[in-house]
């Protein structure tokens, strides 16, 4: 009987381990951790083309693996921020994220410019109508001052006035009335006026002849105004405005 040979024996399978684990994709050579080209900086061995972290190339100063000391600089690894809130990292330039940062960056400008432009205008406006309320106001203040000092005169006027004819109040506003009339050009009112003003005077008044003259001269009662002008200056040969009734009887019987 020929001799069996002896079975192997069976071989155990290993246990399963949590301590070891197997790591993917490159490995630099000088500390044996994994390259993560997408988000760390990195250079590439010029001979052998073994990649290295940046700063286990500056600590070594040459591959690791070959012992040449001429390098290829990888791309720099540029972080865009993420839809998620985060950041994604990747090599190269993002020209599209370069372009939409540029044209934001002048859009804003744009917009900056309007909105100051739009402040100068409103401002400008602004200042346009506080200059016009101040130049109201100072227009309103001069003319309030001038009836101040209208109605000031006139009063002294007719102050004056009662001290020198000595004439009542009522003959004074009947006075001042038909004197009215005459500046609105309503001339048989003014010669109404005036002739009250004389007859209530007790035909002592020659101021309201020398004015009723004028309302029969405008009338076309030249005889009666030239009879008005005679009578005041019979009766006030003296009066201030004297020179001028009888520069006004001078020319109307010079047309006569």
């Amino acid at each position: 009987m020929l001799d069996e040979k002896p079975k192997p024996e069976k071989v155990p399978e290993p246990a399963p381990r949590d301590d070891v684990r197997v790591v993917g994709g490159l490995r630099c050579p000088f500390c044996h951790s994994e390259v993560k080209t997408a988000s760390e900086e990195w250079v590439a061995c010029r001979e052998c083309l073994a990649r290295h972290h940046a700063a286990c190339w500056g600590e070594s100063a040459k591959c690791a693996a070959c012992g040449h000391d001429q390098k290829i600089a990888a791309p720099p690894v540029v972080r865009v921020a993420s839809t998620g809130g985060g950041y994604s990292t990747h090599g190269g330039a993002p020209i599209a994220a370069i372009v939409a940062s540029v044209l934001i960056a002048a859009l804003m400008a744009g917009g900056l410019m309007v909105f100051v432009k739009q402040k100068q205008r409103a401002q400008a406006e602004a200042n346009a109508r506080m200059r016009a309320m101040l130049d109201a106001e100072e227009r309103a203040r001069r003319e309030a001052e001038a009836e101040r000092q209208r109605r000031a005169a006139e009063e002294l006027a007719r102050r004056s006035l009662l001290l020198s004819t000595n004439v009542s109040e009522e003959v004074l506003q009947h006075y001042r009335a038909g004197l009215a009339a005459l500046e609105a050009k309503k001339l048989e009112v003014a010669q109404d006026e005036l002739s009250l003003a004389w007859q209530l005077s007790g035909s002592r008044f020659a101021e309201a002849l020398a004015a009723r003259a004028l309302a029969r001269e405008g009338r076309g009662d030249v005889p009666g105004a030239v009879d008005d002008l005679e009578k005041a200056l019979a009766k006030a040969p003296d009066a201030p405005a004297a020179a001028e009734w009888q520069a006004r009887l001078e020319r109307l019987t010079r047309g006569r």
